[in-house]
């Protein structure tokens, strides 16, 4: 299960539990909330309607889905510019920005065909990516694994 029904069932149990973390199993002495102090911040109706990434691609479904909700929680992991706009980082921008500069090098290869990303919630050496590249059939795009524990690996989701 992914894309749209996915986040309807992530919108469904935050609305049940306004102040539920994101990754409570994962990393439980991280509280990483949904939404930030449990109240939703959805975007405006007018601006999700319009809303394209920089390069004109489209917002996938589920993406569409949860800014209508509330975009709290991509705007603490840095998805948008101070006017709003959508922010993406190339992946060694992201990968350095998140894990120093030494790792975003190892990755600058790859930039080229990852140059819209969004770092997703969780994790401590490993992340998980929103990689704005071509979509499936769903109209959703990739998420990628980023993992630094042992040698630097990063893989589709």
């Amino acid at each position: 299960m992914h894309g749209v029904s996915l986040t309807a069932q992530v919108i469904d149990a935050v609305r049940r539990d306004p102040a539920a973390g994101a990754l409570p199993y994962l990393l439980p002495y991280v509280n990483v909330p949904w939404v930030e102090g449990g109240v939703t911040n959805p975007m405006d109706e007018a601006l999700l309607a319009g809303a394209t990434f920089p390069s004109g691609r489209p917002l996938p479904p589920s993406l569409r889905a949860w800014p209508a909700y509330d975009i709290s929680l991509l705007e603490r992991y840095k998805w948008f510019t101070s006017d709003g706009d959508f922010a993406p980082r190339p992946l060694d921008q992201l990968v350095g920005d998140e894990m120093g500069d030494f790792w975003g090098a190892e990755f600058a290869r790859l930039s080229g065909r990852f140059s819209e990303c969004f770092l997703l919630p969780g994790g401590s050496d490993s992340r998980r990516i929103l990689a704005v590249t071509d979509p499936d059939e769903e109209g959703e795009y990739p998420v990628l694994a980023l993992d630094l524990d042992d040698l630097p690996y990063l893989g589709l989701m």
